[in-house]
């Protein structure tokens, strides 16, 4: 019985050509060789899998072969086959970073570099992971890259570039390997899969390729492990793939966007539920949320996306099914949820909440459709009319954080004052509908003149009274945009030109008299209750305490 080769090493590059992905940087190295411009240091740096490694072995073969510098080496010289076996040779050293970072062993590689080849043309000394040196050691190896011996080559690999100290980079020439694309990876595999006499479906193959997330290596690991699944000539499909991967079921997922994108809560909710009793991670479910609803923005947009051409049609007719600004909007709430996923214990309730929250992007009504004519129609029903000539409602004044006194006190209740004789109908109803329009037009408006304490028509005049109080809502009215759009308002719903006049505290006429008549006996009375709260030594301890503000007063409840 044989030693089995795995297929990530079986189908490692033994030329520049081999390169998958990567041309840019195989064509750069080829002219260098052919020219001789081969640099002292090369750093080669990218996501895990894409050949940074297995380049710095090639390099070094290229360099080093028999018959080289050469960009074809045989293959069969002693440095070709003993590089290829093992990753170096006699005169080429391959350390690893993680398990090689002390000063010591930098010491060490810098004194080996410094005597000739034993027998071939370069010391090559290959750093894997190079970014796990500690600071001493980097500090060591700085003056050996900037100007080693003439037959020393340093050849360093990383995938943290941004863990490796700025004068290390500037003393190398730096190659920057991408991530695969899936068509990539899923040709490469088709080809390594018809060499090696896997059967294994189109679909399947599709399937490892998008799993191996840009890196070829883990896309030939996951295509070995298939291939154990083939049993005589029974060929290898999607299910057996999902089946390894542990890939979430692919039509009950988009069965869950789809009941997002129709508004079903329900529907929604009740599919998750089947997922995550089947026994799927939660965290797991919600990357593969994540990376469907990512792909969907993407072909709404009209971008490239990582899709197999066989699923282009279903994610297309997937992504019609919702608006592209409710996608962008999914996408914003997804990417919070994730941060939220992965420091909560219950993953699976970030997501249940994160499905329902989607669900409601259907019922989403744009600024413009409301402020076209559909402010109105988000509220509960239509506002009372006020009796004639009694002030404008008063809408109930926000919650404020911090602590509350509620103090209970008796208020004596007094006389009410005889009642006004009512206005002309006509007026109190377009006074309503002034109320309604300029709540149509801005409601920031309209919630400033409905803190009037009184509306009245006078003549000519629509004359608005502010509490002193209130007298920020008076003054943010005078505003010449909004006193404009208050005479508009005025003259659609009056059906004439009225001057509005905005007054403060008492009459102008300073009678005071008028003023506490005009008062309501109620308004009076808790006025006083309240006076006597605030000096009152228990509660003053209280607000003091609890650094609280006196917001309202209740009457005692007669308990005899």
């Amino acid at each position: 019985m044989t030693d089995h080769l795995s297929l990530p090493r079986k189908w490692r590059p033994r030329l520049f050509a081999d390169l998958i992905g990567q041309g840019a940087i195989a064509r750069t190295l080829s002219n260098a060789i052919s020219e001789g411009r081969v640099a002292p240091a090369y750093l080669l740096t990218g996501p895990r899998g894409v050949g940074k490694t297995s380049t710095a072995r090639l390099l070094a073969r290229a360099l080093n072969c028999d018959k080289g510098p050469t960009v074809t080496p045989c293959g069969e010289c002693a440095s070709c086959r003993e590089i290829l076996a093992r990753g170096e040779s006699l005169d080429v050293h391959e350390i690893d970073g993680a398990s090689n970072r002390k000063i010591e062993n930098a010491r060490e590689l810098i004194e080996t570099v410094r005597y000739a080849p034993q027998r071939d043309r370069y010391r090559i000394a290959i750093i894997d992971e190079v970014h796990m040196l500690t600071t001493e050691a980097f500090n060591a190896l700085l003056k050996t890259l900037e100007e080693p011996p003439p037959h020393a080559r340093f050849i360093l690999a990383s995938t943290e570039l941004h863990k490796i100290p700025p004068t290390i980079v500037s003393r190398c020439q730096r190659f920057g390997f991408k991530a695969l694309s899936v068509a990539e990876i899923q040709e490469q595999l088709t080809r390594v899969a018809a060499s090696e006499k896997i059967p294994i479906a189109p679909g399947a193959l599709a399937l490892l390729a998008s799993a191996a997330e840009g890196s070829l290596r883990d896309g030939l690991s996951l295509l070995d492990q298939a291939a154990s699944l083939a049993g005589g000539d029974s060929t290898i499909g999607e299910a057996d793939v999902g089946a390894i991967l542990a890939l979430v079921d692919r039509e009950m997922l988009e069965s869950v966007y789809s009941s997002i994108a129709t508004g079903d809560r329900a529907a929604a909710i009740a599919t998750l539920g089947r997922l995550l009793d089947g026994g799927e991670d939660p965290r797991h479910i919600f990357k593969e949320l994540l990376k469907l609803w990512k792909t969907l923005l993407l072909v709404a947009a009209g971008a490239p996306a990582d899709a197999a051409p066989a699923d282009r049609p279903r994610f297309e007719a997937l992504a019609r099914s919702m608006p592209y600004e409710n996608l962008l909007r999914g996408m914003a709430l997804a990417i919070d949820a994730d941060a939220l996923t992965r420091r909560a214990d219950d993953a699976g309730l970030i997501l249940q909440m994160l499905v329902l929250r989607l669900a409601e992007l259907p019922r989403l009504k744009s600024i413009e459709d409301l402020l076209a004519g559909g402010g109105s129609a988000a509220r509960t029903g239509p506002a009372a009319s006020p009796a004639p000539g009694a002030p404008a409602p008063v809408p109930p004044r926000p919650s404020e954080g911090g602590a509350r006194i509620l103090s209970i006190v008796p208020v004596e209740m007094e006389r009410e004052p005889e009642p006004e004789t009512p206005r002309p109908s006509d007026d109190a109803a377009a006074l309503t509908r002034f109320h309604q329009i300029l709540e149509s037009r801005r409601r920031i408006a309209a919630a400033q003149a409905s803190l009037a304490q009184s509306v009245s028509v006078n003549g000519d005049e629509l004359v608005f009274r502010f509490g002193i109080d209130k007298a920020a809502a008076k003054e943010a009215l005078e505003e010449p945009a909004t006193r404009k759009l208050l005479g508009d308002v005025v003259r659609e719903a009056f059906g004439r030109a009225l001057r509005v006049v905005l007054k403060t505290g008492p009459p102008a006429d300073g009678d005071l008299g008028q003023v506490a008549r005009e008062v309501p006996g109620e308004a009076l009375s808790r006025e006083r209750a309240s006076n006597r709260a605030e000096t009152d030594p228990v509660v003053r301890s209280a607000m003091e305490l609890f650094r609280a503000e006196l917001t309202e007063v209740k009457e005692e409840e007669d308990r005899g």
